[in-house]
């Protein structure tokens, strides 16, 4: 008799291992709801200037950048996930606050990384973030960077001339 009462290796059905959960997917997608949610209620929260709405609105954006700032330091997310959250973290900081300190700083890892994996997309979405930030703080060093850019760029384009391959016609 085969009866998955009486056999020995017990029902499948009753598997007692703990579930796997990626958390730093899950707190991603929490502070993208929190931000959408305060994103909603924003006309409500300007129209009526009630101090309680601004309170849940600034406790919406808060608590979405915390939740992004614990998905950065659980050191699970991979380099492209971790590269598009920053860049979205900042965004946040330099639309919603005042801290732009941060946000430069977060922009910077976030442009370390993609350099490191060469993601060109992503990097040059932060870098104009990194330029719109560095024009609020100090206009004379956003200038330097534009410039700088500028010749990174012609680098890049000239070395990729240099190393295609040529063909006769």
């Amino acid at each position: 008799m085969n009866s998955p009462a009486i056999s020995s290796r017990g029902s499948p059905a009753l598997s007692t291992k703990a579930r796997s959960y990626d958390t730093t997917t899950i707190l991603i997608h929490v502070a993208e709801e929190c931000f959408e949610k305060a994103r909603r209620g924003v006309q409500r929260v300007a129209a009526s200037g009630s101090d309680d709405q601004v309170r849940e609105y600034q406790k919406l954006i808060t608590t979405g950048l915390a939740c992004l700032e614990a998905a950065f330091q659980s050191n699970r997310l991979s380099p492209r996930q971790e590269a598009k959250a920053r860049l979205r973290y900042a965004s946040i900081l330099c639309d919603e606050t005042e801290n732009l300190q941060e946000a430069e700083t977060a922009l910077s890892k976030g442009i370390t990384i993609c350099d490191k994996h060469r993601y060109a997309d992503l990097k040059y979405c932060m870098q104009y973030l990194l330029l719109k930030v560095l024009f609020q703080r100090n206009q004379k060093a956003a200038f330097i960077a534009v410039d700088k850019n500028i010749s990174d760029c012609l680098t890049c384009v000239i070395s990729a001339i240099q190393n295609q391959p040529r063909t006769d016609r």
